[in-house]
């Protein structure tokens, strides 16, 4: 076991951020979530090494405050709610079944990972518990955020996982800055963590590229896009404020100097929503109406400003086709797509059962799910955010919103993992999740103590969209 050069100012910044956030350890777990190329412990080396991130500990923290606190009474569960859990179990459990037994079954056949290459003999590993611990970890965050936590402590804990990644993209700014200028960027403090291969800051093709606190430019763009569409919900239908407004400036200016393809795309996906999201009705504040207008305004201008300009209009060009018209042609995408297919390659040799959870990477979410958990599996999981994402939508348009706040977020995240990213490690998209089922039982209580009803549905039914009474 070795430390690293981030081992005690990480320390210290856990301890400082556990007091300012009146020991809780949800916030601090978002809040650290960006440092993911910074290391406190590393244990071994090369393939069979494991390394402690900052985030990590904190979720270590986390159960144990968790497990050590009493469970709060929040009354009966809302039918959709116990679905939800209900199939994301379902979900993890068939996930784990496969990674015992599906590597003895399909013994032989090939199959791709980062630890054994292309076309490999599948054999059970460790690569099948590593994975099997992450997955279990994701659900475990999911767990926590819907059935042992109060409102107050999401609403925070959402506060601070905006905060860090705005904080992370005014360092990617700073990083696109010094790299040009030769100003010094912390990365001995900020990616120590040599298990994994870090992508520095780098020049493409006249375009600066930045990672910020990530291993690579990707992992920063998706952190950067999701936390966007945080923002943009807040903005449209809850609130506007100076300190929103410098997340939106400085998270989208964060995104575009990652040069991602999947962040362009994130980013595309964000304007669609917005352009929709501004179009429908919704009673709000004559702060958040003055935005909305301004907003418009605002975009329309630059819009015209762009199509004026024909420099501006060969520069963004040049950097569209280079992060996306000619992406097909470029190493990395073939690269990709030979990993996608090998994992698809591996299902269809399978029956589509799957060869068990870690037995291969692919480089999408969804051809990694078919490959390693087949069929049974992606239905598993479709149905698990189907029934996440109509809960949070039918959620109370109430102060916060917090519910319906995280719909972009998640979306965002999916296509990002579909994509670009096989897994889902990066503990947020779980917080997402999670905050989407979380339902705010103290305030759906009329002064009786009965739960009143929670969806528009019809008075006839009731229990139509799963309303719990009490």
């Amino acid at each position: 076991m070795s430390f690293t050069v981030s081992t005690v100012p990480f320390l210290a910044l856990l301890v400082v951020l556990y007091f300012v956030a009146k020991k809780q350890w949800f916030p601090v777990l978002l809040f650290t979530n960006i440092f993911q190329g910074a290391a406190l412990v590393i244990v071994g080396s090369g393939a069979s090494g494991v390394s402690l991130a900052p985030s990590q500990a904190a979720l270590l923290m986390l159960l144990l405050q968790k497990a050590m606190a009493k469970p709060k009474d929040v009354g009966p569960r809302l039918v959709a709610q116990k679905n939800v859990t209900a199939v994301l179990l379902m979900y993890g459990a068939y996930a784990i079944l496969t990674a015992i037994f599906c590597p003895f079954f399909f013994q032989g056949i090939p199959v791709s990972n980062p630890r054994n290459g292309m076309g490999a003999p599948l054999n059970w590993g460790m690569y099948n518990v590593t994975q099997s611990i992450y997955l279990l970890i994701g659900i475990t965050v999911q767990w926590l955020c819907v059935h042992r936590s109060d409102f107050e402590e999401m609403k925070k804990a959402l506060d601070w996982y905006l905060a860090g990644a705005t904080f992370a993209a005014f360092l990617a700014i700073y990083q696109s800055v010094a790299f040009s200028t030769g100003l010094p960027f912390p990365s001995d403090l900020l990616h120590s963590n040599t298990q994994y291969v870090i992508f520095e800051a780098y020049e493409m093709s006249g375009f600066t590229r930045v990672n910020s606190t990530f291993t690579e430019a990707a992992a920063a763009a998706g952190c950067f896009a999701a936390a966007l569409g945080l923002v943009i919900w807040r903005v449209l239908f809850v609130e506007f404020n100076a300190k929103l407004l410098v997340s939106l400036v400085a998270l989208l200016t964060g995104l575009i100097l990652t040069r991602s393809s999947s962040g362009y795309l994130g980013l595309s996906f964000i304007v669609v929503a917005a352009a929709v999201l501004f179009l429908k009705k919704a009673i709000v504040s004559r702060q958040v109406q003055m935005f909305r207008t301004g907003f418009a305004i605002v975009v329309l201008l630059v819009s015209v400003s762009v199509f004026l300009q024909p420099q501006v209009r060969t520069e963004i060009g040049s950097l569209l086709d280079m992060v996306l018209f000619t992406k097909t042609q470029s190493a990395s995408y073939v690269e990709r797509t030979a990993w996608n297919q090998a994992a698809l390659a591996a299902g269809s040799q399978t029956w589509w059962i799957g060869a068990g959870w870690g037995s291969l990477r692919a480089s999408s979410l969804v051809a990694n799910i078919l490959g390693t958990v087949g069929i049974p599996g992606l239905l598993l999981f479709i149905t698990f955010c189907g029934l996440t994402i109509r809960l949070a939508s039918k959620g109370p348009a109430d102060a916060s919103q917090m519910q319906k706040s995280v719909m972009l977020p998640i979306f965002i995240s999916l296509i990002d993992c579909v994509l670009a990213g096989p897994e889902m490690t990066d503990t947020s998209i779980w917080f997402f999740l999670g905050v989407a089922a979380f339902v705010n039982y103290p305030a759906l209580r009329n002064n009786t103590g009965r739960v009143v009803q929670y969806f528009n549905t019809n008075p006839k039914h009731p229990k139509e969209f799963g309303v719990a009474l009490s």
